[in-house]
């Protein structure tokens, strides 16, 4: 598991990259089930975004594409 720390500024402008590669890959994928996943985990992203910003999350884990786990901290 890795971890970094971020202010909550870049915490959301790293939430909203992550948000936009998912998107991005959707449109190359040809199976209907990997695009259905794609959406959840955009919506997902979403949510956290939102409750970032409002300073109701200060510590969330995203799994990243090669299985490992990143947990961030927010300050």
């Amino acid at each position: 598991m890795s971890q970094i720390f971020l202010l909550r500024d870049r915490a959301v402008q790293f939430l909203m990259h992550r948000m936009r590669r998912p998107v991005n890959e959707t449109h190359q994928m040809e199976s209907l089930d990997s695009g259905a996943y794609q959406a959840a985990a955009v919506t997902d992203i979403g949510q956290l975004v939102l409750d970032v910003r409002a300073g109701r999350l200060r510590v969330f884990d995203l799994a990243e594409p090669d299985g490992t786990i990143l947990r961030v901290y927010v300050s």
